[in-house]
């Protein structure tokens, strides 16, 4: 199996994805799931907001007084509990092992403690479960041949990488804007995509935040920003945009951005 991976194809995607036998293009999300599934370990279903209630109940089995979050959490015990869980995911992401050594603030003695009654009550968030896979193949073999890269090593968190050193990875695809030009004139979508080809390019090689100059747009209708109070309205505004210039969007390539 060859896997082609990158970091943003587990959301919406840009185009269609073109998996073959013995090929899948997939996220992180997707790549993990496939490892699971190979290693033998159980697939995780639980939702985000499962995940939430479960780490709300072992924040309240711990709340008292002296709790760092426990005034916060009289007010809103939901949110608080999706802060923390998301402070705890990405502490496992980055190699947590649910404690620490050696003295440290009452902040994080406070998520230690939460966390011994936390570990093995909350389903496993992507951290954890990479840990797990890390285990495996160490002992375990897999079906994958190849991993193609549409992102830069760098660009992968440590678990990650140290994930992908146990396979042949194929050097970065680069991927080239897609906006449709002609000889006479070039889109705004084209320029955009270019200035941010540019940026990365440069943020790679120079190893920090890069800049481009301000660029001026032709108002070409090829790139187009709606803005709304909801989803809901976002997403009729956009009907009515696209059914208005249906007729206009033949052979173009348009990117819409909605917020």
């Amino acid at each position: 199996m060859r896997i082609k991976l990158g970091a943003g194809l587990d959301g919406m995607k840009p185009k269609r994805i073109h998996s073959t036998l013995g090929e899948k293009e997939v996220g992180l999300v997707g790549f993990l799931s496939i490892l699971e599934t190979q290693c033998g370990d159980s697939p995780v279903t639980d939702s985000t907001t499962t995940r939430i209630i479960q780490y709300l109940a072992c924040l309240k089995a711990s709340d008292n007084p002296d709790r760092f979050y426990h005034r916060s959490f009289a007010v809103d015990q939901f949110n608080v509990a999706r802060t923390l869980l998301q402070w705890r995911d990405s502490w496992y992401e980055a190699g947590w092992k649910g404690k620490f050594e050696g003295d440290v603030s009452q902040r994080l003695q406070d998520m230690a403690d939460i966390e011994q009654s936390a570990k093995g009550f909350v389903s496993h968030g992507l951290g954890e479960r990479l840990q797990n896979i890390l285990l495996r193949i160490k002992s375990q073999k897999t079906q994958i041949e190849r991993v193609y890269l549409l992102d830069t090593l760098e660009t992968f968190s440590p678990l990650w990488q140290q994930v992908l050193q146990h396979f042949e990875v194929e050097k970065i695809v680069a991927l080239k804007p897609s906006a449709k030009t002609s000889a006479k004139k070039v889109s705004d979508l084209s320029v955009l995509q270019n200035s941010l080809q540019q940026l990365s390019s440069q943020s790679l090689s120079k190893g920090k935040d890069a800049s481009v100059n301000k660029i001026k747009l032709a108002s070409d209708s090829s790139f187009v920003v709606i803005k709304a109070r909801s989803k809901a309205v976002s997403a009729r505004l956009i009907s009515q945009w696209l059914a208005k210039e249906s007729e206009n969007l033949q052979d173009k390539t348009v990117a819409l951005l909605s917020s």
